[in-house]
């Protein structure tokens, strides 16, 4: 009877983990490639809240 959620947790657990591994390297490649990222949008974001 508890085998089910105890499994289920560690599956999410290790999926997180998997996906935090995944984000990490993004990361790590982006800033090895040297691309900081600072050009300016081509067209800015404008709120009309009318």
């Amino acid at each position: 009877m508890f085998i089910l959620p105890f499994l289920m947790f560690v599956f999410l657990l290790a999926l997180g983990e998997d996906y935090n591994i995944l984000v990490i390297s993004t990361i790590r490649e982006e800033a090895a490639s040297g691309d900081e990222g600072t050009e300016p949008d081509p067209e800015p974001a404008t709120s009309q809240s009318r």
